[in-house]
């Protein structure tokens, strides 16, 4: 196999010719290309000022409150018919601690849902037992003056 190639020529790899031309139009495009405290390059602007590129942004997914969480799970058994325990006196605070806390953390944590679920959740076991409280109380002051 004989290969009678022409147009081989050897390679050089630092040629004085070809590094300085290519080293001159680095030079030439990042010359005068400055950059913020970030490293991010930025443009003048007529007057000279400098104008930044946008930062880059970096979105993170907020944790979810564990207090919303027990509060729908306390809420979910609560419907289940473990109410009459008196769970939704733990869960009602949780929920409500819960929001106050996910509105005051700017978006780091996330269960807004869960706490407004587990609070309506417990709110109606809540309001259930004490209707049928304030009715045996009416019932039984009823009763009795029938009764005399």
């Amino acid at each position: 196999m004989n290969n009678n190639n022409n147009n081989y020529q050897p390679y050089t790899p630092n040629r004085p010719s070809q590094q300085q031309s290519s080293d001159d139009a680095y030079r030439s495009v990042y010359q005068h290309q400055q950059y913020n405290e970030y490293g991010f390059p930025v443009q003048a602007q007529a007057q000279g000022q400098m104008q930044q590129q946008p930062q880059q942004v970096i979105l993170v997914q907020a944790e979810t409150s564990g207090m919303a969480v027990a509060s729908m799970i306390i809420g979910i058994l609560g419907l289940l018919g473990l109410h009459m325990c008196g769970a939704f006196l733990i869960g009602i605070p949780l929920g409500h601690l819960a929001l106050n806390k996910i509105k005051y953390s700017n978006g780091r944590i996330g269960g807004r849902g869960m706490a407004i679920a587990g609070l309506v959740m417990n709110y109606i076991p809540a309001i259930g037992i004490g209707l049928i409280m304030l009715f045996s109380v009416l019932l039984r002051g009823f009763t009795s003056t029938l009764t005399r």
